[in-house]
């Protein structure tokens, strides 16, 4: 049976992902469950740290190499919590910013055959695709800020370009407007590209196929829904922002 997989992105460095990402698969070891963390944080990882590992003796890198990659399960090293292991990326050389796609989706494949029942992903903050892509795949994916206005912004930002790619990974990126001068944020809503496809965003193809786009573009949007946590809440009004939020973001 293939783990359930766990990503946890933002679009703010500095918020506790990576201290979520370890409390998040410590608490699943406690129930029992085998857990392997992951540190995506690609040119930035510092999980190891959290999960209690200073030293580890393995590298993602290892697994993402282009020549004579090794699997990714044989990376993973043991932690001091039983149950838990690390796949870490502090040894990655400074190219690993900047991973191909490619080997980010093989990465991905690779995630669903590692012998736990859990994968926890830990994600680089921002946007570049490479974040997007390992957030997109996951079975639970968590939203980390903290009640400050430039937190909550990018992690607005965060969304919207979540959303998009997946649109991008379900063959639906003909519905995504090109203009987006008029979009906050930079890029359009789940409900604007919906509207947008039922008034005949995708021109170029028979009433049938369009029809069988929004469908799929509705499926989409239902299965987007991604969990969010206020980290370093101090008082009421930061506790209530979390709801706010997503109030807002429905």
């Amino acid at each position: 049976m293939s783990p359930r997989v766990v990503a946890i992105g933002g679009g703010k460095g500095g918020v506790g992902k990576s201290l979520v990402a370890a409390n998040v698969g410590i608490f699943l070891a406690t129930l029992g469950k085998r857990v392997i963390l992951v540190d995506a944080a690609f040119g930035a990882p510092n999980l190891h740290m959290f999960a209690g590992v200073p030293r580890p003796s393995r590298s993602l890198h290892e697994a993402m190499r282009e020549t004579d990659p090794v699997p990714l399960v044989e990376v993973a090293v043991p932690t001091h919590v039983p149950g838990v292991r690390l796949i870490a990326a502090v040894d990655d050389p400074p190219s690993a910013a900047e991973p191909a796609l490619e080997r980010v989706r093989a990465i991905g494949d690779q995630l669903r055959s590692l012998d736990a029942d859990w994968v926890v992903v830990d994600l680089a903050p921002g946007m570049a695709r490479s974040t997007l892509e390992l957030f997109a795949l996951a079975d639970v994916a968590m939203l980390v800020a903290v009640p400050d206005p430039t937190s909550i912004e990018l992690m607005h930002r965060f969304v919207r370009a979540a959303f998009v790619h997946s649109l991008v990974r379900a063959g639906l990126e003909r519905l995504i407007p090109i203009d987006t001068k008029h979009h906050e944020g930079g890029a359009p809503s789940p409900l604007e590209i919906y509207l947008s496809a039922v008034a005949g965003g995708d021109p170029g193809s028979s009433a049938e196929a369009r029809r069988g786009a929004i469908d799929a573009l509705r499926t989409t949007i239902l299965k987007f829904a991604p969990h969010l946590v206020i980290n370093s809440a101090r008082s009421k009004s930061d506790m209530e922002l979390g709801r706010a939020v997503a109030s807002a973001a429905r």
